[in-house]
């Protein structure tokens, strides 16, 4: 009876039936959310069923055209919210009540727009192309699938749908943007075309500067307006000393001032802008800047750099809101996308 017991107190043992708990638990967990979420589905259907009933067409039609509008209003509260999965399920039953084609291209559209913002991009797309065989002159679905394309680095196809929008209209901003992208992304040579970018649309200084100063310094030094530098104030701080032009450095004031209190340079004492003037006082390695993005268009702020505002989709440079930080340890760096 001993050795049986001492059988059992062998910690192998006991780490046997702790892995077999931990299934146990989580295979009825698995099944059970399973369970309530068919459920759900299910009553969704059935609720929708409801008003499938024979009855007098035209009473039928009122009652379903009533319905579909509070479902609408549901589903777009369930999207706010943040939950996607039943909004999604009442425009899936939605799309099948629908027999209107304007009704069910702005359903397919919510849908659309729904997996594009949580990242389900190749259902997204699957379904704006859809939309597009219907209604191919539809504005609103041709933007979302050229950013689609953007995402999926699919630039040849992205100028496809750049063409097709410029028949319709675009803003100029919107679709020289892609025509930059589609030079810096494939690493072009042709630094002339993306300075007459640059100079044609102001608002996209970071997505063309971003490229030059990375490969082709002394022309991004030679092309830059001086007005603009304020929207790369992160890509000039992290620059490195080699490509810095400090005989352009010394002409401007924003520069002397950005290097100054970065420590290049000791040419400027003070600054009207806090957080360099607070840097230019300390002269020390206790504070470094780090930066905040702000959309010009939506006013969202984010913490990580971007040239397509993750938010509205706007493509206009955003504003570099400077903030005071510990100073890194060297072998650190900072990361932006």
């Amino acid at each position: 009876m001993d050795n049986f017991l001492i059988e059992y107190r062998d910690p192998l043992f006991g780490i046997l039936i702790f892995f077999i708990l931990v299934f146990i638990v989580s295979f009825f967990s698995y099944w059970w959310a399973y369970y309530k979420r068919k459920e759900q589905e299910s009553e969704i259907s059935k609720f929708f069923s409801k008003f499938e009933e024979n009855a007098d067409e035209e009473i039928l039609n009122i009652q379903k055209t009533d319905t579909k509008k509070a479902f609408l209003l549901l589903a777009n509260a369930f999207e706010k919210s943040g939950d996607f999965e039943k909004a999604i399920a009442i425009y899936l039953n939605l799309s099948k009540l629908s027999k209107d084609s304007f009704e069910k291209e702005e359903i397919l559209k919510r849908l659309g727009f729904i997996y594009f913002k949580i990242g389900f991009l190749e259902k997204s797309k699957e379904i704006f192309i859809k939309t597009l065989k219907f209604f191919p002159r539809d504005k609103e679905s041709l933007k979302y699938l050229m950013v689609i394309y953007e995402k999926l680095q699919q630039y040849d196809k992205a100028i496809e749908i750049l063409e097709s929008l410029e028949e319709l209209g675009i803003e100029k901003y919107e679709s020289e943007y892609i025509k930059a992208l589609y030079l810096v992304k494939n690493s072009t040579s042709d630094t002339d075309k993306l300075i007459n970018i640059y100079n044609e649309c102001n608002e996209l200084v970071r997505v063309v500067f971003k490229y030059l100063f990375d490969y082709y310094p002394q022309i991004a030094w030679k092309n830059i307006k001086s007005k603009d530098l304020i929207y790369i104030s992160d890509i000039l701080w992290h620059l490195p000393f080699e490509k810095i032009d400090f005989k352009y450095v010394k002409k401007d004031q924003f520069l002397s001032e950005l290097y100054s209190a970065k420590g290049y340079i000791d040419t400027k004492k003070s600054s009207k802008i806090f957080e360099l003037n607070v840097l230019l006082n300390l002269k020390n390695d206790i504070a470094d800047l780090d930066f905040e993005y702000l959309c010009n268009e939506c006013k969202s702020i984010f913490p990580i750099s971007f040239t397509r505002c993750p938010n509205c989709l706007s493509p206009k440079s955003p504003t570099v809101e400077f903030i005071l930080t510990k100073k890194r340890a060297i072998n650190e760096e900072n990361i932006s996308i």
